[in-house]
């Protein structure tokens, strides 16, 4: 049993009726090294269609998918993902207001989740950030980061950093 605290480099229980394993707060948000934002926005792709897979009545993680995949050519509308989906404007519509939320919403859920995840990877710029996420420009991408975050992207590193240093 040793062998196992050795190999996972902490104590482990046994004897439990449920199998659990608990992580610092501290090390859950940490960047890895090497970290690979390009990889992240993937497999967060892959992860959304997967699930969307489960349950083609679930509308949000199809539309996740769909925005994700579009974003980087900044051509992300309620029109295009529509097309995407194969529904109409009124439909897609029709079924985010019965899941309690619209387009815009989840647009901006995930740009925050992409953005927030290529800032603490450290890789990219701001500009190269805000073109990522379909922003016209720089300042389009901050604004919107400000009112989706309450703290500007340079604020938001360097709240990060205080976080890696503590």
């Amino acid at each position: 049993m040793d062998e196992f605290d050795a190999f996972f480099c902490c104590p482990i229980e046994y004897g439990h009726d449920s199998l659990e394993l608990h992580v610092a707060e501290k090390d859950y948000t940490r960047v890895l090294r090497g970290a690979n934002s390009d990889i992240v926005r993937r497999n967060d792709q892959i992860a959304m269609e997967y699930i969307a897979r489960f349950d083609e009545q679930q509308i949000i993680p199809r539309i996740r998918a769909a925005i994700v995949e579009m974003l980087p050519d900044g051509a992300v509308s309620l029109e295009s993902v529509s097309r995407e989906l194969n529904t109409s404007n009124r439909s897609l519509q029709r079924q985010l207001q019965d899941e309690g939320t619209t387009f815009n919403t989840v647009l901006d859920d995930v740009r925050q989740h992409l953005a927030i995840g290529y800032l603490r990877t450290g890789r990219r710029s701001i500009k190269e950030i805000s073109y990522l996420l379909g922003y016209k420009d720089p300042s389009n991408f901050s604004r919107a980061f400000r009112r989706l975050t309450g703290q500007s992207p340079q604020e938001f590193l360097e709240n990060e950093r205080q976080l890696d240093d503590s």
